[in-house]
């Protein structure tokens, strides 16, 4: 075994060594990467003759430019499932580890990976809400606070709205009738 895979695992090994053929040393040029020159260069053809042909063409190359990873990613799969381990890998994948459920650094990670998706829960469930009370006339324009921007819509800005909404909500289901909807009035 070469010293350099004992300091390093298989997939930094593979990756530097055998993908991308570096060399050790800055003093070795190492020449070219044959593999990955050709790469470049069937990548190149293939743009260079869609932007020629022209729109034309455009169809068939669609055609092939979007099934064409999908046939890759599927030679791939089989590929990986062929290789040895390959069950014990995708085992090892599903099988939960239920320790690292008590871990607390485990929730914290989880806990801020869903604060962004509440955030953009938020603005587009209040740009949907405000649109569809906008557009039926039951919400005035009047009513909604004019610090509020609806690019950046922050919680606390859609707290308001909503409060705004429950208002004039209840004030159209009284018995008395709706009343005036202004937010002091």
């Amino acid at each position: 075994m070469e010293p350099e895979c004992e300091k390093s695992s298989a997939t930094t090994y593979f990756w530097y060594r055998q993908t991308l053929n570096t060399i050790s040393t800055i003093a070795d040029s190492g020449g070219l990467n044959v593999k990955m020159t050709l790469s470049l260069l069937v990548a190149w053809i293939i743009v260079c003759l869609a932007v020629i042909r022209g729109i034309a063409s455009s169809g068939k190359v669609m055609y092939f430019s979007s099934l064409f990873p999908y046939v890759v990613l599927f030679c791939f799969l089989v590929r990986g499932l062929l290789l040895k381990g390959a069950v014990d890998g995708i085992a090892h994948m599903f099988t939960p580890k239920l320790e690292k459920m008590l871990e607390p650094q485990v929730w914290r990670e989880a806990a801020t990976q869903g604060k962004p998706m509440n955030e953009k829960c938020v603005i587009e469930n209040a740009e949907k809400i405000l649109a569809g009370y906008l557009n039926s006339n039951v919400l005035s324009h009047d009513l909604i606070p004019s610090h509020v921007n609806f690019s950046q819509l922050s919680t606390v800005d859609y707290a308001e709205i909503y409060g705004v909404i429950k208002t004039v909500r209840r004030r159209a289901a009284s018995p008395s009738g709706p009343g005036p909807l202004c937010p002091g009035g």
